[in-house]
């Protein structure tokens, strides 16, 4: 039997607007940035925009 289950890591894009791409892209401390470019959805009109919100885990250590 064919094991479906994925991951959260596997089912991209990320937040309400699909503004990320990649789960790694959601813990980059970076994407708070104003001058961030976002790596999944973004409007035609717009080049850089902070990605903020949903900022659990941005603290984690790399073994966690």
């Amino acid at each position: 039997m064919l094991n479906t289950r994925k991951g959260v890591w596997n089912r991209g894009p990320f937040l309400h607007d699909g503004s990320l791409a990649s789960l790694e892209d959601v813990l980059d401390v970076p994407r708070l940035r104003d001058d961030y470019i976002p790596t999944g959805f973004k409007r035609v009109d717009v080049r850089t925009q902070a990605v903020k919100g949903h900022e659990f885990g941005l603290d984690l250590n790399g073994t966690d």
